[in-house]
């Protein structure tokens, strides 16, 4: 059977984010499609004690509900008891190396199959002098190899605990432009095993990550990190696993043996950090961004406006990454099939066409009702959606939707340093010869505008 996992997500304890109930992110999974969800910060005190007070073990390892209190969007109570949750958190490890300043750091999810599990892992960090004090602790690590050290004495308390690189390609993640970490081997080591899986992140997917020979063998896992409960943040990114029982092991040997059916991402220009470049509001910039696709990055990777290295993007450490490991990394066995889709998220879409939250969601619960959730009417065929929808939706928002599912659209500009572009629908485009920058190297109030091939 084929089940939706979303399995990175964080609590009202990670910072960054406000409060969030199990309610209400129950309510979201029921019409977004997501069958099982990450608890997020699981190792946090106060948050593991709302888990222990709210949740019940149903399936080996998977939790629900005891007594829903109250469900959002007009739900009904009892639609909340076929949420299910697992036990989860990420976990952020920095490291020295000789020679450099900054640290590195390396972001990991892992997932438990008990609080007993739960409990083992308080006490390493304990052990390790680490202070639980937040939603996602921080491990500081001598060098690379204590990394990997810490996160194989977590994976032997159970056979069953998953650990996998969150983000790999964002500056939190292993593989990010700022860590300078340019294969595996630096935390694990040339036997490293025990990853089987990594997370695209919501600045790449697998197209891009494909382009990386160490992940090749590996599986990818897309999921939401969400830090809101919000109809636009649960399942923003989530993977489909074949399972035999929905049941924790299942989930877990699914994504050691790569049984993904399909994920669901973000289009890549959308996640903050997909092109390289510097945002107006950087020191000396006084408004003036620099932006620019790989193959217009200046040769010295410096800002031209303030003179500094430049934030490089997603797609461009991904294939500094190819070059450098292509000579480094023997390739294994046939290129697995990756299949996905890119979506907007339905909700980011109405408000999109500039709709309140009240009547975006009416909008939003009326579009999904033929169609049971929201993953539903992403995964139906045109004329279905079109058929379906008709009389029911404005002809607009149906339009803008058949453009989504179509690949329609675009975000003006990508996403760099953190910087958000507006979502453009009915046009498609590629990102060769893509450019904004001053005229000069000096400050201007003119900018220059290369547009795409």
């Amino acid at each position: 059977m084929e089940i939706t996992c979303d399995l990175h997500c964080h609590s009202g304890y990670a910072g960054g984010t406000g409060n969030i109930s199990l309610e209400h992110l129950a309510s979201s999974m029921v019409l977004k499609g997501i069958d099982v969800l990450g608890t997020g910060d699981c190792l946090f005190p106060k948050w593991k004690n709302e888990l222990v007070d709210k949740l019940e073990e149903q399936e080996d390892g998977l939790f629900s509900l005891k007594k829903p209190e109250v469900a959002h969007y007009d739900l009904f109570v009892d639609q909340l008891k076929f949420a299910r949750f697992i036990l989860q958190t990420e976990l952020i490890f920095t490291f020295a190396e000789q020679g450099l300043k900054k640290r590195k750091r390396m972001d990991v999810v892992f997932l438990f199959r008990s609080f007993t599990n739960i409990d083992a892992v308080v006490g390493l960090l304990e052990k390790w002098k680490v202070k639980n004090t937040i939603g996602r602790p921080f491990i500081l690590c001598k060098n690379g190899k204590e990394v990997g050290e810490r996160i194989r004495e977590i994976l032997a308390i159970d056979n069953w605990i998953e650990a996998f690189p969150a983000h790999v390609m964002t500056p939190q993640g292993v593989f990010g432009s700022t860590n300078h970490i340019d294969s595996l081997n630096m935390i694990f080591g040339d036997n490293w095993q025990d990853i089987h899986a990594i997370e695209t992140g919501l600045s790449a997917d697998p197209g891009i990550l494909e382009m990386i020979p160490e992940l090749s063998d590996l599986t990818f896992l897309s999921n939401s990190d969400l830090h809101s409960a919000g109809l636009d943040k649960v399942g923003r990114e989530f993977t489909c696993l074949e399972v035999d029982e929905i049941t924790y092991k299942d989930i877990i040997q699914s994504i050691r043996t790569n049984k993904v059916v399909y994920t669901f991402e973000f289009m890549p220009e959308e996640g903050r950090y997909f092109l390289t470049g510097h945002k107006g509001s950087r020191p000396k910039h006084k408004g003036e961004v620099c932006v620019y696709s790989p193959d217009q990055t200046p040769m010295s990777r410096q800002c031209p406006v303030c003179g500094r290295d430049l934030y490089i993007g997603v797609l461009e450490r991904a294939q500094d990454l190819r070059e450098k490991q292509l000579f480094k990394v023997q390739l294994h066995g046939n290129k697995i099939k990756r299949k996905f889709f890119t979506v907007v998220p339905l909700f980011e879409i109405i408000q999109y066409l500039g709709h309140n939250k009240k009547t975006s969601l009416i909008i939003y619960k009326n579009a999904i009702k033929p169609f049971g959730n929201e993953k539903n009417l992403w995964l139906s065929d045109l004329e279905d959606i079109s058929g379906k929808l008709e009389g029911v939706l404005k002809r607009e928002v149906i339009d803008v939707i058949i453009h989504i599912k179509k690949g329609n659209f675009y975000f003006d500009p990508p996403r760099y340093d953190g910087v958000k572009g507006k979502l453009v629908i009915g046009k498609k485009r590629d990102f060769g010869g893509f450019k904004i920058e001053p005229k000069n190297t000096k400050v201007s109030d003119q900018l220059t505008f290369q547009q795409f091939s």
